[in-house]
């Protein structure tokens, strides 16, 4: 049975493999190969293929770095700050809020109507949630405080 021309390859890179190993004990061989990996590493280093990405990633983050320190610097010198000045528009913007802001402005029967739809909702809840609702109830009679009712077209319902 003969041999494929890469099995004799192999055989022949395995036959100068073993006459080098008994030719010299380990630590030549080692040093020996280690001066050859040294020789092929400098031979990728000094590679224009190597040389350019390096030398373009290194500086590309070294300017990132600088721009982070000089903003980090800028901020800490207050030197991005600005005056707070008054629109020049605000005249247009005040009259515009004092005519189109009244539904706002609260009277004695829409506060009977705002209690009466918060209650509507509390009892709402209470359906699906009872401990919630009644946590919602005793807060909204014992605040000070009152609650804002949000437009029915925001709510979303889920039965769970």
């Amino acid at each position: 049975m003969r041999n494929t021309p890469f099995q004799n390859r192999f055989l022949q890179a395995a036959r100068w493999f073993l006459a080098i190993f008994a030719s010299c004990n380990q630590l030549e061989c080692l040093a020996y190969n280690a001066r050859l990996s040294l020789i092929y590493m400098k031979r990728i280093f000094q590679s224009k293929w190597f040389k350019i990405p390096y030398r373009i990633a290194l500086y590309g983050f070294a300017a990132y770095g600088v721009a982070l320190v000089g903003v980090f610097v800028a901020l800490k010198l207050r030197l991005t700050d600005d005056k707070g000045l008054v629109d020049n528009n605000n005249r247009y913007f005040q009259s515009m809020h004092d005519k189109y802001n009244q539904d706002f402005k609260v009277d004695s029967a829409s506060l009977v109507a705002y209690r009466n739809e918060i209650l509507q909702r509390i009892n709402l809840v209470n359906e699906y949630y009872p401990k919630n609702a009644r946590t919602i109830l005793v807060f909204s009679m014992s605040s000070p405080f009152t609650l804002e009712v949000a437009p029915v077209s925001s709510l979303v319902f889920e039965v769970p």
